[in-house]
């Protein structure tokens, strides 16, 4: 009987499946939250808690919004310093912007009618950090019109990821990822585009080129190949050749670094001889192989950007919000998409949502944004736009203003979808002006089991606004919805009971200059001694204390550097599985706790704006220096969590303090009301 239910419920779409327990079938709703209440309550194992103490907010949380209002400023006032640190400059973009070009002539190779555009964050925000993945995406704008794009995306992957390894680039830091749902182009940097090059040595090594022969060139040949390349770029876009003497190899300095690329695809494409082409130096390069991006073939994140952009420039606090909004759902495990939660983009449409939905901004049909680009109805490059106008920025009153009102905005989003949204009947949806139901939609299914695709669960409905019958949530089941909701009802508590400075929200916020070093130095010393006073750490326990101490300056090194190289670099080696701390080799002995701290504490400090310079520093000794300067270490001693702040990982929370949360809660609502 049990199994003819079973077919019964399959032939209904009413089977019920756990989201962290791929095999795991129920054939009930009640069984599913049964199993997820039994197997895996540690996954949020304060949810009861935060309950509990959302549920006091409740009744009140409307008049909260006015007794708070002095707080709201402060919380403004962190929410635009951490935002202002994720902008570094129309310059930065700028390199940014270059880097598109180049990357468009390389496109260009492959199909002549290529055109390459920006989307994703720095086209919606306006503002880039320097350091993040520029999204870039390939296409034909006649053939998108006629309907003939995108074009074989696995041949389209695989053709310009050769092209690209041809004039330079490294295959370990250009990765073809043919077999992804949008198969891309993946592209890490070694070294960051840092800074405007300010010497004259280093823009002009910057422009230059190195070409090797297979065999000694003679003098015709050597005059032959010359006159070719200055026909290809130009006659006056050379400025010096020169010729090493065993005549097998040559270099060329350019009038800019874009014509250094366009060398570069010269000297790959020539034909009839075998020669291999990069730039000059290693470090010195255009700016092509300076930036992080995606590259894919599909127009859909084109439009959805500058939807985007037009929702967050209608608001002066929306973009600064939708930043550290972004940051908050990234350190709290909201946004990690990888593991099956929500993007980047989701994000960001929640956020938009509520403005609509408040009045804050003016709904815009995703419709009136034009999907052609033979009109030129999009630009290709990012618009550099301040987050803060100046008229405000030089306007003490209008800037204290523009900080309640931020403040006040975070605390109205956190309320609204812990209080105001209905989550069990409603989608987040820009796709039409006001309410949309589940119904609608006919995302009404059950958490549904399909043979021929993955799963697909409507308990959380984010649609997209452009592709058709895309749920943002989909992969949100019992388990991650429940984290999803938790971490909600986490930022609404913590801006009622919490002080600013120790919001969850805002505890990513960037040091202000003259702070000290970064957090990571601290944390490392006191690795140090404690491995010179006997105690020793697996590689797993090492990696995962740095994590839970200071995962922004870990997550930003491990940009450049792999983990060994980062475990050396920090003055440490990996032995069996274990890591020790480097002995000097003059020194048979353990060095003692004295020892290290009187020769670590001669590093010179290295503040959070000049870290990323101190990088190439470092990198530019190699292992020369075993403990960099950026590495800052100041004397021992890390200042303990402030009571009752909740420090948090992805999956799971401890809170720091001789009292409940739920009793601090209580506290700080009695001080408001």
């Amino acid at each position: 009987n049990s199994f003819c239910t079973l077919l019964a419920r399959m032939a209904q779409n009413e089977l019920f499946t756990c989201d962290l327990c791929p095999k795991a079938v129920f054939h009930s709703r009640d069984a599913l939250v049964a199993h997820v209440d039994e197997r895996h309550s540690d996954f949020v194992p304060d949810r009861e808690a935060l309950q509990s103490m959302t549920e006091m907010i409740r009744p009140m949380h409307a008049s909260l919004a006015e007794k708070l209002a002095s707080k709201w400023a402060e919380v403004g006032s962190l929410t635009f310093e951490m935002s202002s640190a994720r902008d570094a400059g129309e310059a930065r973009l700028n390199q940014a912007c270059e880097a598109r070009a180049q990357l468009e002539l390389v496109a260009r190779k492959w199909r002549r009618t290529a055109e390459v555009y920006v989307f994703g964050s720095s086209v919606a925000m306006g503002v880039w950090d320097g350091l993040s993945d520029i999204d870039c995406t390939v296409v034909d704008p006649a053939a998108l019109d006629a309907g003939d794009w995108p074009p074989n995306e696995k041949a389209a992957v695989r053709a310009l990821a050769s092209l690209l390894r041809s004039i330079g680039f490294s295959h370990t830091g250009l990765e073809a990822i043919e077999h992804a749902r949008v198969p891309i182009i993946k592209h890490n940097a070694q070294l960051p585009a840092i800074k405007i090059l300010g010497h004259e040595y280093e823009q002009l090594l910057s422009r230059s080129i190195r070409c090797v022969f297979d065999q000694p060139q003679s003098l015709a040949e050597r005059e032959a190949f010359e006159r070719d390349l200055r026909g290809s770029i130009g006659e006056l876009a050379v400025e010096t050749c020169w010729w090493d003497p065993d005549a097998r190899s040559s270099g060329f300095t350019l009038v800019s670094t874009t014509k250094a690329v366009e060398a570069l695809i010269f000297v790959a494409s020539k034909q009839g001889a075998t020669i291999a082409a990069a730039p000059l130096h290693n470090t010195l390069r255009p700016e092509l192989f300076h930036v992080d991006f995606d590259l894919s073939f599909r127009t859909f994140g084109i439009r959805n950007s500058y939807l985007l952009r037009s929702y967050l420039t209608a608001h002066r606090c929306g973009r600064a919000g939708a930043l550290v909004l972004k940051d908050w759902s990234k350190k709290s495990g909201v946004n990690n998409s990888i593991n099956g939660f929500l993007t980047s983009y989701a994000v960001n449409i929640l956020w938009i949502y509520f403005l609509v939905a408040k009045g804050h901004v003016p709904y815009v049909a995703p419709q009136s944004i034009p999907q052609s680009l033979t009109a030129g109805h999009h630009a290709k490059d990012p618009k550099y736009e301040r987050l803060i106008q100046q008229t405000i920025a030089n306007d003490s009153g209008a800037i204290s203003e523009l900080h309640a009102e931020m403040g006040r905005l975070l605390y109205e989003f956190f309320a609204f979808y812990c209080f105001e949204f209905d989550w069990a009947n409603h989608v987040v949806s820009l796709n039409r002006e006001g309410v949309t139901t589940k119904a609608e939609l006919g995302w009404t299914e059950r958490d549904e089991v399909r043979l021929s695709r993955r799963n697909v669960r409507y308990l959380m409905c984010i649609e997209d606004p452009y592709e058709e019958n895309l749920n943002l949530g989909r992969h949100l089941g019992e388990n991650r919805s429940r984290k999803v909701m938790a971490e909600l009802q986490r930022g609404l508590t913590s801006l009622v009971k919490d002080s600013a400075a120790s919001l969850s929200l805002t505890s990513g916020a960037a040091p202000k200059r003259g702070e000290g070093s970064p957090k990571l130095a601290d944390v490392t010393k006191l690795l140090a001694c404690a491995a010179c006073g006997g105690e020793s750490f697996t590689e797993e326990s090492f990696q995962e204390l740095l994590r839970n101490s200071c995962a922004d300056e870990l997550e930003r090194t491990l940009r450049f550097w792999t983990w060994d190289e980062l475990v050396r670099r920090l003055g440490f080696k990996q032995v069996s599985g274990h890591v020790f701390p480097v002995r000097p080799v003059s020194n048979r002995k353990p060095p003692s706790l004295q020892s290290v701290r009187r020769e670590t504490n001669r590093c010179p400090t290295s503040t959070a704006d000049k870290l990323v310079a101190d990088f190439v520093a470092s990198s530019a000794r190699m292992d020369a220096a075993p403990v960099p300067e950026w590495v800052a270490w100041r004397p021992a001693g890390v200042s303990a969590a402030p009571a009752g702040r909740i420090v948090k990982s992805s999956y799971s929370v401890t809170v720091n303090s001789s009292k409940p949360a739920s009793m601090l809660l209580r506290a700080a609502l009695r001080s408001v009301l």
